[in-house]
């Protein structure tokens, strides 16, 4: 089971008193209403199943969760490695685009590794194979993965990391894909029947129902709402100077504008993901500079934050600022292994010496977000794994080494909860469908 979660946003006159708590709950219905009345059951015409009914709603947050389900009768007629039975089209993903698949998403022309012989209207059964990742594909790994174009049948050496995801009907075929001049965008399968249904809810998705909406996981709100009530009080005649040290996509930072709306804030992130920064964080209408540069070397002086949130980025980015801003707090959602990400295929292939790679740059930001940070001011430490290298560990660093103090500390491990494996995917169980969401880890401290 797991949750869609989608945070409205409010203007600044609608910020205040009842007039916010009327606005929240006439919005929170109206789209309600919207998603499940129209735009849900339009979205499942081209799929096998009904549409999901909604699970549980979430009013003080603005929480819509939607059921989601496994198909346990999807069979794929034919595996990628089989010799024999050419009866059904066989596709080939790699795991970022199995996750993808696995959140409810169409698959995209540019995901495909490798098929067989399709035409426009088949129903083609998707794999995933699980060990072709980013970290493979740069020679770092040790898995052997699918080469893109790759013939069939595959290599028996690779049937046990292919992951079933269920059935799809090809809108581009193979002879458009691999050619002289493929295609590289559009939608190359609609999927018809996924083994695991999850609402195929899009940010695209929500905007046709409003400009008001936006997808938001429930741990980066937990997070968010965490750092919130940990921050040092403002006072009337002064506005707080926060800082989201690697904010894109932008999710948690949009949250905060929102939430922290008198405060005067500055999002940062590496220059090719700014404009994505730049596009979420439009939506509220609040004092945000969008900043892009290296954020292990920035040109503040000392104790400049109120707060500061560190966030979980590949690679996080921030430099040249001006010297006269002043910050109070910070929030640091640090790059991190991902272990804690979900729905995707299972994939057991994450070394020791990655583990190390990112926990030797989550400790340089930390020391840079230590150095900026003003005495009582609050660092929100945060990654979305759950490996305790890159959670508790650092954590006890900063109170070591740095002399922070710890003011909260939470986290789901939502593989550490009833499971089943069902084909290479884990089906999860949590009872109350309101904490159900992807791993986190999160930990405020204050700088004494």
């Amino acid at each position: 089971m797991s949750c869609e979660n989608i945070r409205w946003k409010l203007s600044k006159e609608q910020a205040s008193g009842r007039a916010k708590e009327s606005f929240t709950q006439d919005k929170y219905k109206m789209i309600i209403s919207i998603i499940m009345s129209k735009k849900l059951p339009d979205s499942y015409k081209t799929r096998y199943m009904k549409t999901p009914p909604i699970e549980k709603t979430g009013e003080e947050l603005s929480l819509i969760c939607i059921k989601t389900r496994i198909d346990n009768e999807v069979k794929p007629l034919r595996h990628p490695c089989d010799r024999q039975n050419y009866e059904e089209q066989n596709i080939i993903v790699d795991s970022s685009g199995g996750a993808a698949l696995l959140r409810g998403a169409d698959l995209f022309a540019p995901g495909i590794v490798t098929c067989t012989e399709t035409f426009v209207g088949d129903i083609a059964s998707l794999w995933c194979d699980s060990s072709n990742d980013p970290q493979s594909r740069s020679g770092k790994g040790k898995s052997k993965f699918i080469l893109k174009g790759a013939r069939f049948p595959i290599e028996e050496g690779f049937r046990d990391q292919l992951v079933f995801l269920g059935l799809g009907k090809v809108l581009i075929p193979r002879s458009d894909i691999f050619c002289e001049n493929p295609v590289k965008s559009g939608i190359a399968v609609q999927m018809y029947r996924p083994v695991f249904d999850c609402p195929p809810i899009s940010n695209h998705f929500l905007e046709s129902c409003s400009s008001e909406a936006m997808l938001q996981n429930y741990a980066s709100i937990k997070i968010c709402e965490t750092f919130a009530k940990n921050l040092p009080k403002a006072y009337s005649s002064e506005y707080r100077e926060l800082l989201d040290m690697c904010a894109a996509p932008g999710g948690k930072t949009a949250y905060l504008l929102n939430r922290l709306s008198n405060d005067k804030w500055y999002a940062a992130d590496k220059p090719s993901r700014v404009e994505m920064l730049k596009k979420n964080t439009s939506k509220i209408e609040t004092n945000v500079e969008i900043i892009a540069g290296d954020s292990t070397k920035m040109n503040f002086k000392n104790e400049k934050f109120d707060g500061i949130l560190l966030e979980r980025v590949d690679k996080i980015l921030l430099e040249t600022l001006p010297s006269s801003l002043k910050f109070s707090t910070r929030i640091s959602d640090a790059p991190c292994s991902a272990t804690g990400s979900r729905p995707k295929p299972v994939n057991l292939h994450i070394s020791e010496r990655q583990i190390s790679s990112y926990q030797k740059l989550q400790r340089k930001l930390i020391a840079e977000a230590v150095r900026l940070l003003k005495p009582g001011g609050v660092l929100c430490y945060s990654t979305c794994s759950v490996r305790a290298e890159e959670n508790q560990e650092n954590t006890k660093l900063i109170e070591s080494k740095y002399g922070l103090q710890l003011l909260e500390e939470n986290s789901f491990n939502p593989f550490s909860e009833k499971s089943e494996l069902i084909g290479g995917i884990n089906r999860i169980e949590v009872v109350d469908p309101l904490e159900d969401t992807i791993g986190y880890y999160c930990a405020c401290l204050k700088k004494l």
